[in-house]
């Protein structure tokens, strides 16, 4: 997952750089000896330890009419207890997984499963008196989020 305070820090850093990225050893004040990774291609050093201490979780959404006037979160209704919810999964890959099996309306509207930050999910579910699942691929409810 891509770490926006890590990518902040590194391109805001007046340090050496590599690959136009700067970088450098936390405790040092080095230049570390860098090793890649399949996603964004920069690990380092120290800075595992700095994205430990990110303390953000995030959560995957389903946006009904992503980047439009009409966006907004696809809720649902459970028809036995009438209650409603937000369904959120733990990763995009099974938040896509899930969608398919949702009950949606793919001719009139677009949908678009993005990332979010649990913290302003709460209060943003909370604002509209719904709750929020965290879902598992084939719709099972994992937990209660709020």
């Amino acid at each position: 997952m891509f770490n926006f305070e890590l990518w902040k820090f590194i391109h805001n850093s007046k340090l050496k750089t590599k690959n136009n990225l700067k970088v450098r050893n936390l405790k040092t004040k080095k230049p570390p000896a860098l090793f890649y990774n399949k996603c964004k291609g920069l690990l380092c050093g120290e800075y595992l330890k700095l994205e430990k201490k990110t303390k953000d979780t995030w959560y995957y959404v389903v946006v009904q009419n992503p980047e439009t006037s009409s966006e907004q979160f696809m809720g649902y209704t459970d028809k036995e207890t009438n209650a409603t919810f937000i369904p959120c999964f733990k990763s995009k890959k099974i938040g896509q997984q899930c969608f398919l099996l949702m009950p949606k309306d793919i001719m009139n509207d677009k949908y678009e499963v993005q990332a979010i930050i649990k913290e302003d999910l709460i209060i943003l579910a909370e604002k509209q008196s719904y709750e929020i699942f965290l879902l598992d691929d084939k719709g099972k409810i994992l937990e209660q989020i709020s």
